[in-house]
């Protein structure tokens, strides 16, 4: 893949990366390099640095420049040491949403000397806007940056959606900068129309976030996904991914209506292990009204129990996991057989 932009839709699951922490904002190097080796060797089509799942916005800005130089530079030295293993390079994405638009083009600066692939943009949060001001916002961006732009949209978060038109128009007009989107909104409507953008520019990519919601996205036509569970387990997620993939283009092959495709029992058995998996997120003792508490804490759970990473740190404004939830984050992998 080319290093400042590419000419085909990023396919396959790409793992949101946790940060590994030894204390409140403190880098957990070792750890990290564990993780990273963990998801290549799993086979997953690229890494997502300074996501939700990551934590992004609660590092230090300090922190956040750590963990790109320390990722890009192991993911460039296996790429080198394992080249037969691992055919072309591994897409190495970087957060860099911010309130402030100097601090969000100094990650996207950061990116480029480390040698990641793309940056990933959200619209910027805490002041709501319209979209001619996020057109202007990304054009802004488009111009301090080289790198290719992948979208993020998660307005739960951010209080702003990409419009399909707004993405459609930037996509047209910088196609070979605005090379794709993230979807986390959980909506299945709109994500159904942004696939649809595909029909136009064949080359953009259509990535689903909720890992849940993964079967339905690869139907609607998406390229893939962006799935914390495959910080933990990556290979189901690539496993589930291929034989979605495969299903959906072999009905398409056959003329076969995309909303008709039936599951093949493979198909299912994964599905049904990705569902199972969904318990580690709700473990917690006490009650947490927005999920993303759930989801780094259990995360953070599952790859402690799983040996891959030491500690289970985790920034403000989340607290650390109690061992309770550790051990019945124990019990739910030996349930599934994941030790």
């Amino acid at each position: 893949m080319p290093a400042h932009g590419w000419n085909e839709p990023l396919q396959g699951i790409i793992t949101p990366l946790a940060t590994p922490l030894l204390d409140h904002d403190v880098l957990d190097e070792p750890s990290t390099r564990k993780l990273l080796d963990h998801v290549i060797e799993g086979g997953v089509a690229g890494i997502f640095l300074l996501g939700s799942t990551g934590e992004g916005p609660s590092l230090s800005y300090q922190t956040r420049r750590n963990l790109i130089q320390l990722c890009c530079q192991h993911t460039q030295q296996q790429q080198q040491q394992q080249q037969q293993q691992h055919h072309g390079n591994i897409p190495v994405l970087v957060g860099i949403s911010d309130t402030a638009w100097a601090e969000t083009v100094a990650m996207a600066h950061c990116a480029e000397t480390c040698g990641a692939t793309a940056v990933v943009l959200a619209p910027p949060y805490y002041f709501t806007m319209g979209q001619a001001e996020l057109i202007h916002y990304t054009e802004m961006v488009l111009q301090a940056t080289c790198l290719p732009i992948l979208l993020y949209n998660i307005p739960f978060l951010t209080k702003t959606q990409w419009n399909v038109e707004t993405v459609l128009m930037l996509a047209q007009t910088y196609p070979d900068r605005i090379v794709g989107i993230k979807d986390s909104s959980g909506n299945l409507d709109y994500f159904q129309q942004l696939c649809r953008i595909k029909q136009k520019l064949p080359q953009f990519t259509v990535l689903m976030g909720p890992e849940h919601l993964l079967p339905q996205a690869i139907q609607a036509g998406a390229d893939g996904g962006v799935n914390g569970g495959s910080n933990v387990l990556p290979k189901l997620f690539v496993d589930l991914y291929q034989a979605l993939s495969n299903n959906h283009n072999n009905h398409h092959d056959n003329n076969n209506d995309a909303n008709t495709t039936a599951p093949t029992n493979t198909q299912q058995q994964l599905v049904q292990q990705v569902n199972d998996f969904q318990a580690i997120y709700n473990t917690v003792d006490e009650p947490i009204e927005h999920p993303f508490g759930r989801l780094i804490r259990g995360t953070k759970c599952a790859l402690v129990a799983m040996g891959i990473i030491e500690h289970l740190h985790v920034n403000p404004p989340f607290h650390k996991p109690t061992e309770m939830e550790l051990e019945k984050t124990r019990e739910i992998l030996q349930r599934l057989d994941i030790r």
